[in-house]
């Protein structure tokens, strides 16, 4: 379970970055049959290689600023800090979700998803910090009335 838990901090980001830059390339490179008389053809536009960069790019600074390889139960700091850099993007990206691309779209469920892990975590954080805080006054007592 520890190895699954280290395998899945260390990647798991990744794992759903890519995950979602598969859907992001079906969705550009498979054209519905009602898009094909659009006047805004998919080849005409650079939305794909704009939205990976840039959701590339998202990732690299998620991974900065949560450092992986170092994170524990207690990092609340870290993952509060990506949490509040994920949602300056959600922020930021809105507006092009309304009328943009459907590329787009894709790349705000992504930062959505991202946002959601890092809720849990920062719940999960929370929790596991504030029971060891619980339990050492517990153990305090014990050991003040062991002696």
């Amino acid at each position: 379970m520890k190895r699954t838990w280290l395998w899945f901090k260390r990647y798991g980001l990744f794992i759903v970055w890519l995950v979602f830059l598969a859907l992001m390339c079906r969705d550009y490179f498979i054209i519905d049959p009602p898009a094909l008389g659009s006047s805004s053809l998919h080849n005409q536009t650079r939305d794909l290689e704009q939205t990976v960069l840039g959701s590339l790019l998202e990732l690299n600074m998620l991974y900065l600023i949560l450092q992986p390889r170092t994170i524990n139960r207690y990092s609340i700091g870290r993952i509060l800090g990506a949490l509040c850099f994920s949602s300056f993007l959600l922020y930021f990206w809105f507006p092009l979700l309304m009328e943009g691309p459907s590329v787009f779209v894709i790349h705000g469920w992504w930062l959505f998803c991202i946002n959601l892990m890092l809720v849990v975590a920062l719940a999960i954080s929370s929790v596991s910090l504030a029971l060891r805080f619980l339990r050492k006054p517990a153990r305090q007592q014990q050991e003040d009335g062991h002696c």
